[in-house]
């Protein structure tokens, strides 16, 4: 159940979530005394978070389930 968001050979994607979110906890803890750095050093995790998930569309969406399920029976018929 953990994994059923994201796209088969995607599940590592949880590793770059709680990467991000380290980032952005540390910039909190590290430049709290100057908080415009500290939006600024943000920000840029956020926007190369964004960059990487559009890069990369670890997530399924519901539409595209039906395709990936399909591809996914595929590849384990040619497999057998």
């Amino acid at each position: 159940m953990m994994y059923y968001h994201f796209k088969p050979g995607k599940i590592y994607w949880i590793v770059y979530i709680l990467a991000r979110k380290l980032g952005i906890a540390t910039a909190g803890l590290l430049f709290r005394a100057n908080p415009g750095f500290q939006m600024a050093c943000i920000l840029l995790v956020m926007f190369v978070s964004y960059v990487w998930q559009v890069k990369h569309q670890p997530y399924m969406s519901t539409a595209g389930r039906k395709e990936v399920v399909a591809e996914q029976t595929l590849e384990i018929r040619l497999l057998k």
